[in-house]
């Protein structure tokens, strides 16, 4: 049993086993304490603010959020693992300071139903919202990185794509999470708009789920990549029905998007290069230069789909006759290959009839000549 009588207490350990699980260096910490929620919040706030010097990525405001087992505080760029121990004692030494008393721990990670998702069959709507290509300052001490390039979403279409996926990923009798990269915990409802909020800003990535077995579950990833991907997996629907919920998202988003599309596939990790290989005829294609895509998916696609939500730059000349266009918000185009079984009665689509569509909408491919060129912009 932990004495915290006099200090708070740290676990060192479990945060640094934390943060190598996670491979790239986040931590997400929560501060146990008796002291009343509003307290401890401003407590932790000032703690992270007077370590800020030792961090090497701070953020502001501070990157924490409220739950009902006390204040959790995100931290990135971590990769320097020698200078951890310092900073997470610079942190407690100011709680103590300030009359906190409690203990400084890692959140732990929870699992999913055996084995976790991974493997069973869902439903996707993906797409690239519109937003600003950002090239993140790497920290003091560390080289540029592919990572360092990013997509911040708008503020506007941050703040409805936000409400939307807060509303759509709520399934009735299901059990909250919140997650971000490797790290995964219960969370009350109205607890995951200040956990998005901290962790976008601290990382820029977040995942919200809702979850009542392996049954049905929903879940939004705000990648990391900058792609938002709605999934879906409820046994009890019909893939008309399913497919029909993945266009919704992307009639009702319309507007904030600069492309989306709807696949079949297993319940990925929320990152959209290989979202579209998995369960897709092979293509040589540059899905693996996706995160460099943001900027010409106004007017290219990443490949040939059923289901596309096109913006106003995109050739709609391209589809044939039989393809279904209909307006979606003010100036973007739902398009749909009127044969549905086609592409979704099976899990992987005939391969000749994807690459008859690539065949089709071969002026507006993405190419892997562009994607090389859009990753050489990142180290000059």
């Amino acid at each position: 049993m932990i004495d915290i009588s006099e200090a708070v207490t740290v676990d060192e350990l479990g945060a640094l086993r934390s943060i190598r699980a996670s491979i790239v260096g986040p931590l997400i910490l929560r501060l146990e304490t008796s002291c009343p929620p509003e307290v401890a919040f401003d407590s932790l706030s000032a703690a992270y603010a007077s370590a800020s010097v030792l961090l090497p990525d701070p953020v502001s405001p501070p990157p924490i959020a409220s739950t009902a087992h006390g204040p959790v505080l995100i931290l990135d760029e971590l990769w320097d693992i020698k200078r951890v121990p310092g900073i997470l004692q610079a942190i407690a030494d100011s709680l103590t300071a300030s009359g906190i008393r409690g203990h400084l721990l890692p959140c732990k990670t929870e699992r999913l139903g055996p084995g976790g998702l991974q493997d069973y069959a869902c439903w996707t709507a993906a797409f690239s919202p519109t937003g600003n290509r950002w090239l993140k300052p790497a920290p003091a001490g560390r080289d540029r990185r592919v990572g360092d390039l990013q997509w911040r979403i708008g503020q506007r279409a941050l703040e409805k794509i936000l409400g939307h996926a807060l509303d759509w990923c709520a399934v009735v009798g299901g059990t909250d999470y919140f997650a971000m990269g490797m790290h995964r915990f219960k969370c009350l409802p109205e607890e995951r708009r200040g956990l998005f909020s901290a962790a976008y800003r601290a990382r820029g990535e977040a995942s919200i789920i809702s979850f009542d077995g392996l049954q049905k579950v929903r879940k939004v990833d705000f990648s990391l990549e900058g792609y938002v991907l709605y999934q879906q997996r409820d046994i009890s629907l019909p893939r008309e029905r399913s497919v029909q919920d993945m266009t919704q998202v992307l009639v009702d988003l319309a507007d904030e998007l600069q492309y989306g599309l709807v696949k079949g596939g297993n319940w990925m990790s929320g990152t959209f290069g290989p979202l579209l290989d998995t369960n897709w005829p092979e293509f040589e294609g540059p899905h693996g230069w996706m995160r460099q895509a943001h900027p010409v998916l106004d007017r290219y696609v990443p490949d040939a789909y059923g289901v596309q939500m096109l913006g106003p730059l995109h050739d709609r000349d391209l589809f044939a006759p039989e393809w279904h266009l209909s307006p979606a918000g003010v100036d973007r185009v739902l398009v749909i290959h009127p044969d549905f079984d086609a592409w979704f009665a099976q899990d992987r689509p005939d391969a000749q009839l994807v690459e008859s569509g690539r065949e089709l909408l071969n002026g507006m491919l993405f190419t892997q000549g562009l994607g090389m060129e859009l990753n050489r912009e990142t180290f000059t």
